[in-house]
């Protein structure tokens, strides 16, 4: 894709709506930003927060640019000024490369963890990606992926090289990470229930706490959601798949109830 080809109103465009043109120094960080913003586009998990994340990083990509046009056309500055500004905003650049490049990392694992084969009919496309989504690894993995990036959006919003944002950030992010669980623990259950076929007692149990944890965490105000809520979802759920998964027909005694404990 690129910007010609896309609509004028996309997210894609939205997102890499830079206000000038770069310079050669942040070309990568240009290319960065519209690669990421391209797979975010059609992700399907941090969905909200990558795109906060883009949005960050496109505005500290607009500042280091202002800092070299004041820096190539600002005939007042002496030399100390000019070396200052010149350390200020090579700093910035490692910086925002650093966190890009460790956001398509992630990116690249989530593709990898939940794209299907584009040319599959709908029919198996919809079926390996039902698969997908109920793997105890794409699963297990969502925890790590959402500190590594948590991680990231508070270095890119607090980093001392990098102009302090002038929105309540904080705020605007927990309600993106809010809605990128909400999301995708509905996609969790919705998919354990259409395509698990469980029937010893333990898994009937499991899939029961499932569905109370899901109803609990849906029912939850945005204002009282926490970590909690999600964790105890795809803790069930890992916990479903790995029964199913496993094919699991008969748990003994001793840890029936240790498997059928969900918080």
């Amino acid at each position: 894709m690129n910007e010609s080809q896309a609509p004028v109103d996309s997210l894609y465009v939205r997102l890499t709506s830079f206000g000038q043109e770069h310079y050669p120094a942040t070309e990568y960080i240009a290319l960065l930003i519209r690669s990421l913003a391209q797979d975010a586009c059609r992700s399907r998990r941090f969905t909200h927060y990558f795109c906060q994340i883009i949005e960050r990083s496109r505005d500290i990509y607009n500042d280091i640019n202002n800092l070299i046009q004041e820096y190539e056309e600002n005939s007042d500055l002496n030399l100390t000024e000019k070396m200052n500004l010149f350390k200020k905003f090579t700093k910035m650049i490692m910086d925002l490369e650093e966190y890009l490049n460790r956001s398509f990392g992630i990116m690249g694992a989530e593709t990898r963890l939940l794209e299907t084969d584009n040319d599959s009919s709908e029919l198996e496309e919809d079926a390996e990606l039902d698969a997908r989504i109920v793997n105890p690894r794409s699963i297990e993995r969502w925890n790590d992926h959402k500190a590594e990036l948590t991680n990231i959006m508070t270095q890119l919003h607090t980093k001392d090289s990098f102009e302090p944002p002038s929105e309540d950030w904080e705020t605007r992010a927990e309600i993106k990470l809010c809605h990128d669980t909400l999301v995708w623990c509905t996609a969790v259950f919705n998919t354990i229930e259409r395509v698990t076929e469980l029937q010893n007692s333990v898994a009937m149990r499991c899939r029961i706490s499932l569905n109370m944890a899901c109803s609990q965490l849906l029912q939850q105000p945005l204002s009282a959601f926490s970590d909690n809520h999600a964790n105890l979802v795809l803790h069930c759920a890992m916990k479903v798949c790995l029964l199913q998964h496993l094919q699991i027909n008969a748990i003994s005694s001793d840890n029936t109830d240790e498997w059928a404990k969900m918080a």
